[in-house]
């Protein structure tokens, strides 16, 4: 709906100033680095959105399996067109919110270091409204640190949950401070981290690996550690969350938008 591209474009006019109107090569190499700080638990896609020409420059064929529209035609209208109508002011709401951290709120030169994630629903191919895990990853920065581009990953996540507790998170993709189960703009002023404190960073890290479908020696050879230390992490957060199993806690922390 028009209505809806003009109320985001509004949220670009309004940080225009740190938005870049050049679109820059991005190196593959960079987008694959990117992308392996995003995690797909359900049918996704991936797509990059250039601010230049405000909308996608590259999506992913994948795109078919889950809206039934083909990569060559999909642009912002057709995101927008198909977010529910009750989560409209909600994705705008984040959006803004998201300026707002991005470019105000953190040091330019950690823009690269922060990826945004959140739930809404959409309608997939079928017309059935699914719930939807948005991620979106900061790419590529021109030479005065104006942000060109974006790596957007959205998967269906229903098979996990229906609930949207309406919350988002930017969570740092170095491993540093990140900012958890956020529900406003002022949960920002005291760097809120709610509830995530249940795990260290190592052991959040390792739960992000374990959702993305890897094996205990897989995640181990990924982070240069032994088996042995990945199942006792993994013991760890199943003592402290009180789960009885490690997919009873990836659901939950996907569920609050922790992970």
């Amino acid at each position: 709906m028009a209505f809806r591209k003009l109320k985001l474009f509004e949220i670009f006019d309004e940080t225009s100033n740190f938005l870049a109107n050049d679109i820059i090569e991005v190196d593959k190499s960079k987008v694959n680095e990117v992308f392996s700080t995003l995690y797909s638990p359900g049918l996704s896609y991936q797509g990059i959105f250039a601010f230049g020409i405000r909308d996608f420059v590259h999506v992913t064929d994948s795109v078919f399996e889950l809206f039934g529209e083909d990569a060559a035609t999909f642009n912002i209208e057709s995101l927008l067109d198909r977010i529910h109508p009750d989560d409209v002011e909600y994705f705008l709401k984040v959006k803004k919110i998201t300026a707002y951290f991005f470019f105000k709120f953190i040091d330019k030169e950690l823009i690269t270091e922060y990826k945004l994630s959140f739930q809404f629903r959409m309608k997939n191919a079928k017309g059935e409204y699914r719930q939807i895990l948005h991620q979106a990853a900061p790419l590529a920065l021109d030479a005065d640190m104006n942000l060109s581009s974006v790596l957007i990953s959205q998967s269906d996540i229903t098979h996990i949950t229906t609930e949207n507790k309406y919350r988002f998170s930017f969570i740092s993709i170095k491993g540093d401070y990140s900012y958890y189960n956020l529900k406003s703009i002022s949960d920002l002023s005291v760097m809120a981290k709610a509830r995530v404190n249940l795990l260290s960073d190592r052991e959040l890290e390792i739960l992000r690996y374990l959702s993305s479908g890897l094996s205990t020696t897989e995640v181990a050879d990924a982070l240069l550690i032994s088996p042995t230390t990945v199942r006792t992490h993994r013991n760890n957060i199943l003592k402290k969350t009180s789960f009885k199993t490690i997919s009873q806690a990836i659901a939950y922390f996907i569920r609050e938008g922790l992970i």
